[in-house]
């Protein structure tokens, strides 16, 4: 019986450490660049560095884009689209989380004429949801404790982290109320973010380090037995 007991608990330590070695993927950071402008302003390429979005997969699948504006140049975020190839990779029916003080709506399904549709549409990409805010810029993203989240149910985490790799699903906003008279507006896009891989040890290099914890259990229960 005592025997038995020492190989259940030395498979069981198999199973721990092997499954110790799946890691969760980790969310991925994208940054904006300044694609137009109503006016030559440093505040306007300044902002650019406040603007972030983290695209994360929620327990359950979904995934989640939020978009946030971590204020120090006075800006409101009122536009937001998403464009990429190929048409379906988005479904057009997200659902928005509005944090406190905002409130977007979905928008048209198609690019904001102008600097928007002139970048996306040169990159072959099409328009795959698009949301704005109801009351420009005052109910738009405009202090570091305001955000917005995108939630995509159906695609994969994998499909969306090589499409954001792969320059195939980009995101633009439009930014308004920029700088200290808050008269400056201006367009942004995400850039193509670089791929950090993270060393996660291999399955079979982890059932080897099981294996041997588990013969160091049975070897000192033989021993405790002995004694």
């Amino acid at each position: 019986m005592k025997k038995r007991s020492l190989v259940v608990a030395a498979l069981l330590a198999v199973v721990m450490v092997v499954g110790s070695g799946v890691a969760s993927a980790a969310p991925i950071e994208l940054f904006f660049e300044v694609i137009s402008e109503n006016a030559a302003d440093p505040e306007i390429s300044g902002a650019a560095a406040q603007f972030k979005v983290v695209v994360s997969e929620l327990v359950g699948g979904d995934i989640q884009f939020l978009i946030t504006n971590n204020v120090g140049i006075p800006s409101s975020i009122t536009l937001v689209q998403f464009g990429g190839t190929p048409a379906g990779l988005l479904p057009n029916n997200p659902t928005l989380v509005n944090s406190v003080g905002v409130n977007f709506s979905d928008g048209a399904q198609a690019f904001e004429a102008g600097p928007i549709s002139n970048t996306f549409s040169a990159l072959g990409y099409t328009a795959l949801y698009s949301t704005n805010t109801t009351t420009p810029p005052h109910n738009g993203i405009n202090a570091s404790t305001e955000s917005l989240g995108v939630v995509f149910s159906g695609p994969s985490f994998s499909d969306i982290a090589d499409a954001l790799y792969g320059g195939d699903l980009r995101i633009a906003i439009k930014a308004q109320a920029i700088g200290a008279n808050e008269q400056l507006s201006a367009h942004y896009a995400t850039k193509v973010p670089e791929r950090h891989e993270d060393p996660i040890p291999e399955p079979a290099t982890m059932a080897l380090l099981g294996l041997g914890i588990a013969g160091l259990a049975i070897r000192r229960g033989k021993s405790m037995l002995r004694g």
